[in-house]
């Protein structure tokens, strides 16, 4: 009886693994997409995209490092208030 109710809100409302393949679908369709362009370069054109890749990233990082030294410097010049120090008392486990 319970069988044939899971199988009927199946067909109903579909599965958890047909929802999964359907958000990947997408994903998948993506991917062969770009494997057809890559796999279709030449080496010299390969190379290159390579260089531009580096490239891209390492602006990418020079501008993340230098958001990090502005907020280290903001941070240095915001006024902290003092905290109370507090006595933190552990108990230990005998045995």
């Amino acid at each position: 009886m319970i069988g044939i109710l899971n199988k009927t809100i199946s067909k109903l409302f579909g599965s958890k693994s047909d929802k999964d393949v359907k958000d990947l679908s997408s994903v998948v369709d993506r991917t062969n997409e770009q494997t057809k362009k890559i796999t279709s370069l030449d080496s010299d054109a390969l190379r290159n995209k390579t260089a531009g890749f580096k490239k891209h990233l390492a602006d990418a990082l020079s501008e993340t490092h230098e958001k990090i030294n502005e907020l280290q410097k903001k941070q240095k010049t915001t006024t902290h208030f003092p905290l109370k120090k507090r006595k933190i008392y552990t108990t230990r486990s005998t045995g």
